[in-house]
């Protein structure tokens, strides 16, 4: 299918893909990778995205060019942690410990109101 589209000479969503991947392995951070990923894609096909970036040390690059993009993760340094959000800027972090509870009183809330 990569070569087709290719053949075409017409940009997609793919092409734009291997173009950040070419910028992930031309040695750039997954931060700047991410970004100038997702600049080009949005110069080829137009249109919005978003991407979350990992290289092989754990370090992170998110990215996204709509209005807002739910997004988290987890590190093995930071296990107790869930980092999360959701617009440009926004950077949440909350204790796996306290997830849990907020999510059981949901859950007990939900099965009182049956």
């Amino acid at each position: 299918m990569i070569a087709e589209e290719k053949k075409t000479n017409n940009p997609s969503l793919t092409d734009a893909s291997n173009f950040l991947v070419c910028f992930f392995f031309a040695g750039k951070a997954p931060q700047e990778a991410a970004c100038d990923g997702l600049k080009f894609m949005a110069r080829k096909v137009g249109g919005t995205g978003g991407v979350v970036v990992l290289n092989k040390n754990g370090d992170i690059g998110i990215y996204f060019s709509s209005q807002g993009m739910s997004w988290s993760y987890l590190t093995s340094e930071d296990s107790s942690n869930i980092h999360y959000g959701v617009f440009h800027d926004d950077h949440r972090v909350i204790g796996i410990s306290a997830h849990e509870e907020r999510n059981q009183n949901v859950d007990a809330a939900g099965s009182a109101q049956k």
